[in-house]
């Protein structure tokens, strides 16, 4: 009997010793302003903050309206920018933000960028970075019927790497939304504030939130 207990008391001390938060990377336009008290750093230098920005991060951390927040007792988010201070995409900046994602394994990392071209270095990140982490990529705002990179290197449906398509509260494609048969359809609109914002970069910020959810169980 005592050894059960040492071993029930060896057990829970492990559990709540070792137990990991969900750690998730955001890698976007610049750097969020953040409205609740999510832990998480900026790994960049940007200064400047950025709508778009702000929006992703309160998508990822508490859903849209008809969605709960997420409320996981240790949920770091940090996040990573790829504009510069005048708003020009910066390569050096991107790969940073991608070998970070290498170097700390995150379980999750959500990027909203589409319309680049086929980069070798790019392709090399994201697979190292998808042998530990999921990686969800908004697959882009241009209507094609096919998508663009980064979202390219989605294999299909199954992940780890998911490209996200928007569909609107009906389930119904939206218009501006790149989709394929490889793309995973989420929800596409959100309430931000005052005012309603659609993209495949909301449906990816969301389709982060439900992720997530399902690991806080």
């Amino acid at each position: 009997m005592r050894s059960l207990n040492i071993f029930l008391c060896i057990t829970l001390f492990s559990i709540v010793t070792f137990a990991k938060p969900i750690r998730v990377l955001m890698i976007d336009a610049g750097r969020p302003v953040k409205y609740n008290k999510v832990a998480g750093k900026h790994l960049s230098t940007a200064t400047h903050t950025h709508i778009h920005s702000t929006a992703m991060f309160k998508f990822i951390t508490e859903g849209e309206k008809l969605m709960q927040p997420i409320k996981c007792k240790e949920l770091i988010v940090d996040t990573c920018d790829f504009l510069d201070a005048t708003g020009v995409f910066d390569a050096h900046r991107y790969h940073f933000c991608l070998n970070e994602a290498i170097k700390n394994k995150y379980d999750i990392v959500n990027m909203s960028l589409s319309g680049g071209q086929y980069d070798v270095t790019e392709h090399l990140s994201l697979n190292a970075i998808k042998r530990h982490s999921i990686v969800v990529i908004s697959a882009g705002n241009e209507g094609h019927d096919y998508r663009d990179y980064p979202s390219l290197y989605a294999t299909g449906k199954d992940g780890p790497i998911y490209a996200i398509s928007a569909v609107d509260s009906d389930g119904k494609r939206m218009k501006f939304s790149n989709k394929d048969k490889n793309t995973v359809d989420f929800l596409g609109e959100a309430w931000y504030n005052m005012g309603f914002m659609q993209g495949t970069s909301v449906a990816a910020a969301l389709f982060t939130h439900s992720l997530i959810e399902r690991m806080c169980k």
